[in-house]
């Protein structure tokens, strides 16, 4: 492999790694909450290569970490390569009574039912074991759908990060 020696570059996409996993369609009472949970108890973190936020609502859809994992119903997830096991992570979805806190990113929905997605070639998230990555809509009573695709990498890789 590529790389200086005993490490591998991370770069491009690679299907034997990746998973994609989604909340279907869920309507909360309170505040709706998806969470891509790391449960690998190994040094592999989860890069996070695509999000699409599908709400029935307008409203801002706010992204953070979470230490921990939020209660709530697991979803299936699929390897992207058929027929492989499903590697580290899980989806959950929770109707939460109260904002996580503080964010570090936003989606604002200007009106109606429409796409956010993330547009670029580099990840969004970078989710280390025992973590999640979580989004949450700041309207009461939203219907929407999250949809993700992650890769599950080894630590060691992402000092080599990079995309053409």
């Amino acid at each position: 492999m590529d790389g200086d020696p005993g490490t591998r570059r991370y770069k491009w996409f690679r299907p034997r790694q990746a998973v994609r996993g989604s909340t279907q369609d869920q309507t909360a009472n309170n505040y709706w909450t998806g969470a891509l949970y790391n449960n690998s108890t190994g040094p592999s973190v989860l890069v996070v290569r695509d999000l699409r936020w599908f709400p029935l609502n307008h409203n801002i859809f706010y992204l953070t970490y979470y230490q921990g994992r939020l209660a709530g119903t697991n979803l299936p997830a699929q390897p992207y390569f058929p027929g492989d096991a499903t590697p580290a992570g899980l989806v959950d979805w929770s109707d939460q009574g109260s904002t996580l806190g503080a964010y570090d990113y936003s989606f604002v929905q200007p009106s109606g039912r429409w796409v956010a997605w993330w547009p670029h070639d580099f990840p969004i998230a970078i989710v280390p074991p025992g973590w999640s990555f979580v989004g949450q809509s700041q309207a009461k009573g939203e219907d929407g759908t999250l949809s993700l695709v992650w890769e599950v990498v080894s630590i060691d890789e992402l000092e080599y990060m990079y995309v053409l």
